[in-house]
């Protein structure tokens, strides 16, 4: 019986990173373009497209981008949101109207 569940929870992991990495390629990689230009926008200056790239380590290889994304999901960081990058360093507060 432990033999048995072993064996699920490899096979379990394998299909998990095989979809994982599947995903970071449909989202990634395959979409024509530069992801830097897509997402900084029509009018993106060429320092917003490198400091993009230098944020999402797109000049590293793809299998370095794609355990960064990895890494940087089970360590619940997104270089997208960063408090540091938009100068904050305390939680957001709501108006309450009061």
């Amino acid at each position: 019986m432990l033999a048995f569940l072993v064996r699920r929870l490899i096979g379990a992991l394998l299909v998990l990173i095989a979809v994982s990495f599947i995903t970071y390629l449909i989202f990634v990689k395959i979409p024509g373009g530069d992801p830097a230009l897509r997402i900084a926008g029509r009018t993106a200056t060429d320092a917003n497209i490198a400091d993009i790239k230098e944020k999402l380590r797109l000049n590293d290889p793809f299998y370095d981008q794609y355990w960064g994304m990895m890494k940087s999901l089970f360590t619940a960081r997104t270089s997208r949101t960063s408090r540091r990058s938009c100068g904050s360093t305390t939680p957001s507060t709501t108006s309450t109207g009061e």
